[in-house]
């Protein structure tokens, strides 16, 4: 139901087909989280709903994705993934909910941390022909969908991919973009070429709870299916179960 995973710079990088799954070794550069991919096959498609930290909020970021707010690659950091828990994407995931835990990062405290959720993001030779975003600041929650079109989906027209995100820290500012132009402290905004940011200004990245159900029938069943879910935040405690259920399944 939701495959969360990092999505890598194609610029100056591996070809567009090594991002079948997002996800490519020699790339650079992460300019993204997203939540929807394949794996095994030989088209790209998907990679939808793009979420990214970063530091400070401007228009040039409203046009990725692109180094401008990508993040270096580390290679000799990386570690094994777990079932249930991917080890340095600070993620954890149940059949549908995801859980994403605040990067272990302190920023300056000069700084402000921001989160990104981009509609537009997708993996590359996918189009974002469509699109909505929302925040209700007194949740803190944003929703809204993305409908893409990529190697297999345009087929039969595309695929809308509806969220609901709510976060564990509330937002000290927030805002909207469509077409690079920001709009700060609006909350909402239609179109493919939409986003929304959350700033926190605490030294760490405020995506504490970020909890994404997908492939919902609309914004409010992701909702729903949120509350349902994934009503209390606990990152470890959603991760571990989800390692014992696909333990359980491996030996059926």
């Amino acid at each position: 139901m939701v495959r969360p995973g990092p999505d890598t710079m194609q610029s100056s990088g591996a070809i567009a087909f090594s991002h079948c799954s997002g996800y490519a070794y020699g790339d650079p550069f992460i300019y993204g989280f997203s939540h929807t991919r394949m794996h095994g096959t030989g088209i790209v498609d998907y990679g939808t709903i793009g979420l990214m930290p970063t530091i400070g909020m401007t228009a040039a970021k409203t046009t990725g994705p692109g180094e401008r707010w990508a993040s270096p690659m580390t290679r000799r950091r990386r570690r094994p993934a777990l079932r249930g828990r991917a080890r340095g994407r600070n993620e954890s995931s149940s059949p549908r909910p995801i859980t994403w835990r605040s990067i272990a990062i302190p920023f300056p405290s000069s700084t402000e941390a921001t989160v990104l959720i981009d509609i537009g993001h997708a993996l590359p030779n996918v189009k974002i022909t469509d699109g909505h975003v929302e925040i209700d600041p007194t949740q803190p929650l944003i929703t809204g969908f993305a409908h893409l079109a990529g190697g297999y989906s345009d087929r039969y027209g595309g695929m809308p991919v509806y969220f609901a995100a709510r976060f564990t820290r509330p937002f000290a500012q927030q805002g909207v973009w469509k077409a690079g132009v920001l709009a700060p402290g609006e909350l909402s905004r239609d179109g493919g070429d939409t986003g929304a940011w959350s700033r926190s200004t605490r030294r760490r990245i405020p995506w504490s709870a970020s909890r994404s159900p997908f492939h919902s029938k609309t914004a409010a069943h992701a909702r729903q299916n949120l509350d349902a879910e994934a009503p209390v935040y606990d990152f470890d405690g959603t991760a571990t179960a989800s390692e014992a259920a696909w333990r359980a399944r491996s030996r059926a």
